[in-house]
């Protein structure tokens, strides 16, 4: 997760004194460089505050809307075709 300093699967306020205590040095993951440039900039600033109170484990249960919809659509299509292959008269 971008911004996770410590990798504890979670953006907050530890991965944000790593950063800051390097903010304009050279470091890596660990020292709040997320983008891979070689240095603490502003940034990896962006990257932690856009990701800051997530966590990877809430990130992988929360299913998409359109995953969904998408399910929804499907499972009605399959109902409207089942019905429609019924003999005529028949119950």
């Amino acid at each position: 997760l971008l911004g996770d300093a410590n990798l504890d699967m979670e953006v907050n306020f530890d991965d944000f004194l790593a950063l800051s205590s390097s903010f304009g040095q050279l470091g890596g993951w660990a020292d709040g460089d997320f983008d891979g440039s070689g240095d603490v900039a502003f940034p990896d600033f962006l990257l932690l505050s856009q990701n800051f109170g997530n966590s990877a484990t809430a990130v992988a249960t929360v299913p998409e809307p359109s995953g969904t919809a998408l399910l929804l659509g499907a499972g009605l299509m399959a109902l409207i075709r089942r019905g429609s292959r019924r003999l005529p008269g028949a119950f």
